[in-house]
């Protein structure tokens, strides 16, 4: 399999031939290819797999475009459990339970710009939003039992916000989660990420419409 990194020279290789896979317009070879690529975002070369996702969210073939978010979106709900052989990456064994995403936060916090830009496309794309939502409430919900998790899901929430209509998205999800009659958030999770979503967007010093 192309996940673990011995079928091809490279991961780049790899990754060559997994977006191939995907451009088949079969939905069973997208699912094991998202897989295949999730698995190389938590490997040792991680980087590379995560700038191909975001050079894929820029090809015009939406085959590469469904692929990148398929997998951005199962990074959300995955846990590293599922992701087996990889022995070579102690940290997913360290928080068996979180979601992927949440664990390569931990491990390694310089992703995470890349990581919200991804998570943001998602979010943006129509034909993908409920997806991610839906998964951004999965580990919502393993928050409220968890306030390691929580604490990480919080500081990720911020690096979603770019623009007044993603501070909306975002508090209105965690109002769905708050309403929701079968598995409401307890009012302390819930203030919690309230209190993460920033109230207005702040234009870093320097960017263009800033003020002096």
């Amino acid at each position: 399999m192309h996940g673990y990194g011995t079928v091809e020279r490279s991961v780049s290789a790899s990754l060559d031939e997994l977006g191939l896979l995907a451009g088949r317009d079969d939905e069973e070879l997208l699912t094991h290819a998202s897989y295949s690529v999730a698995r190389l975002v938590v490997g040792s070369h991680g980087a590379t797999a995560l700038a191909r996702l975001g050079s894929w969210l820029g090809d015009r073939r939406w085959s590469r475009h469904d692929l990148a978010l398929f997998t951005v979106d199962r990074l959300l709900w995955q846990q590293p459990s599922a992701l087996w052989g990889l022995e070579d990456v102690p940290w997913l064994a360290e928080h068996p339970g979180w979601p992927v995403v949440a664990g390569l936060l931990t491990a390694r916090p310089e992703a995470a710009p890349m990581l919200a830009d991804l998570v943001w496309t998602g979010l943006d794309t129509a034909r993908w939003r409920a997806e991610v939502e839906s998964s951004l409430a999965i580990w919502m919900r393993l928050a409220d039992e968890d306030p390691g998790l929580l604490d990480v899901l919080c500081g990720f929430l911020p690096l979603l916000v770019s623009a007044q209509d993603d501070i909306e998205r975002l508090r209105n999800l965690v109002r769905r989660m708050e309403r929701d009659p079968d598995e409401s958030l307890t009012g302390a999770t819930t203030r919690r990420l309230y209190d993460a979503v920033p109230r207005t967007v702040i234009i870093p010093p320097g960017a263009s419409g800033a003020t002096s």
